[in-house]
């Protein structure tokens, strides 16, 4: 469940770090994107090395897919709300 927090948390995190640094809002929302979408397919292949039960698996990938698109949709929007307030 750790995997969880950790695709949950780091890609939202990571808009907010480099939210300064970048001026292009497609380039902030391709640069979280592209970090969510990596660290889904870390913990998508570690489920599949550390589980053996084929219902435990899906199980963590829809669970993985949930919080991959639930991070996205922050980003986003957190990106657009912020970006319109600078």
């Amino acid at each position: 469940m750790s995997l969880l927090a950790i695709v949950l948390i780091v890609p939202v995190c990571f808009a907010i770090l480099r939210r300064s640094k970048v001026f292009k809002k497609s380039a902030l929302m391709v640069q979280s994107l592209a970090v969510g979408f990596g660290l889904y397919v870390i913990a998508s292949i570690v489920s599949f090395l550390v589980y053996t039960d084929p219902l435990n698996i899906l199980v963590f990938l829809v669970l993985y897919t949930a919080a991959f698109i639930l991070s996205s949709l922050v980003n986003v929007g957190f990106i657009f709300i912020r970006k319109r307030k600078v």
